[in-house]
């Protein structure tokens, strides 16, 4: 096959009742792939893919709130008074 690199993609899932007809194409992308055969496979670990990743960004995005609290904090003057 082609030697591409699709550094975008995290991962591929395939839903199909046939996995061993995609074996011959899907081996080149090995670390990419998820083949299932049962739907409610699929759904269970796209579901929880979905929410890592959203679980990562909220602990990323919570670092950054904390960062720009914790930089707040320095510009902190007394009111007059």
């Amino acid at each position: 096959m082609y030697n591409i690199h699709y550094d975008h993609i995290s991962q591929i899932y395939l839903f199909s009742a046939s996995i061993a007809s995609h074996t011959s194409w899907a081996i080149d992308y090995t670390d990419k792939i998820l083949m299932f055969d049962h739907e409610n496979d699929l759904l269970r670990r796209l579901f929880n893919d979905i929410e890592q990743h959203l679980r990562q960004q909220g602990e990323q995005y919570l670092k950054q709130t904390n960062h720009c609290k914790d930089y707040a904090e320095l510009f902190k003057q007394d009111q007059c008074g």
